[in-house]
């Protein structure tokens, strides 16, 4: 609900003012090896001809939308890679706005029930980068959970740093992208259509290519 959105944004904005600008204190949440991993997944696989993803064994027609409009989309690769590099670090000059992350920034990370409000665990993905990465994954899974836009960007609005917005959008896109042509599929409801998985694709590109 927009409560529980709202508190999620304010406990990121809090994580993310962490003074970290001791190097020493930032090269403690470097996280190399689990960043590595995880960008292959993100930014890499989905797109990638010959991965060895069978999209129609999660929904039928899924390869065959995958294959015409995305997988080996030159444009698309171009944007993945340089979201990858930002994510990675390679540049941040003048792209994003950087800071101690939580990295896996999703409902699977949330816990909630009426007595305690939402609680946010899974630290494990935590390192120094952009904060639209945050915001953008948050953002994507606001998108699978049927909250539409202009809620998103309210939703977006309530976070009280400086963030550059069609950054975190374009970290939403591939975030959507991923999670619907990758490995990561997310446990969705049974009726989900591939109508609906092409409308988020739609969406995810738009915000991808963007940027």
């Amino acid at each position: 609900n927009a409560q529980d959105r709202q508190a999620l944004m304010k406990w990121l904005e809090s994580l993310h003012c962490i003074d970290l600008n001791n190097s020493g204190k930032r090269n403690s949440f470097a996280n190399t090896e689990m960043r590595k991993l995880n960008a292959t997944h993100i930014f890499d696989l989905p797109l990638a001809k010959d991965n060895g993803i069978d999209l129609d064994g999660f929904t039928s027609g899924l390869q065959k939308v995958a294959d015409d409009e995305y997988v080996g989309n030159a444009n698309l690769i171009d944007q993945s890679k340089r979201l990858h590099d930002i994510y990675s670090g390679k540049k941040n000059s003048n792209a994003g706005t950087y800071c101690l992350l939580h990295g896996d920034f999703y409902p699977g990370s949330f816990l909630s029930n009426d007595k305690t409000g939402v609680k946010i665990i899974d630290p494990e993905f935590a390192f120094w980068g952009p904060a639209e990465f945050d915001l953008g994954v948050f953002a994507a899974h606001c998108c699978f959970c049927g909250i539409i836009l202009e809620e998103i960007d309210t939703t977006l609005a309530s976070y009280g740093r400086h963030f550059d917005r069609k950054l975190a959008l374009a970290f939403a896109g591939i975030e959507l992208i991923r999670r619907l042509l990758g490995v990561a599929q997310l446990p969705l409801p049974a009726d989900t259509t591939l109508a609906m998985k092409e409308e988020w694709l739609k969406q995810g590109k738009e915000w991808l290519m963007n940027c």
